[in-house]
């Protein structure tokens, strides 16, 4: 495997997590929004369940969907590096930015985010609640 397809490979995984995030955000800001339009007619019991379970499942599945990308692109970026180690880049900056990217960062502060807006998401379902 050469350079050129690896960061092929990266570029795709990429656009997979970005998809993820998207769509967590198109469900979040939705809901919150269809929430908010309600004003004062509350939710009976058993649709903000049903909400409620569905969403859930909904986030797990994204979850899913991102930490599987996300630890693919990992072995990427390292197979990346390993080939970049033994190649001849001739740009010293394009060869450490090459060497340097990593995810690790970013895989704990998505879990963060995502937990936390699951959980107040979650919150004001039950909050809208009639029972």
């Amino acid at each position: 495997m050469d350079l050129y397809e690896v960061i092929e490979i990266i570029n795709n995984l990429e656009s997979r997590i970005n998809t993820a995030r998207n769509y967590f955000a198109l469900v979040v800001l939705a809901t919150v929004g269809w929430l908010f339009s309600r004003g004062e007619n509350p939710l009976q019991l058993l649709d903000g369940i049903m909400l409620a379970v569905g969403l859930s499942i909904f986030f797990a599945l994204n979850i899913v969907m991102y930490m599987r990308a996300a630890s693919m692109l990992k072995g990427a970026l390292q197979e990346r590096a390993a080939i970049v180690a033994q190649s001849e880049v001739h740009s010293d900056e394009f060869r450490r930015k090459l060497l340097k990217e990593s995810i690790g960062v970013e895989m704990h502060l998505f879990w963060i985010v995502h937990l936390v807006v699951d959980g107040l998401v979650l919150a004001a379902i039950f909050i809208n609640i009639d029972y």
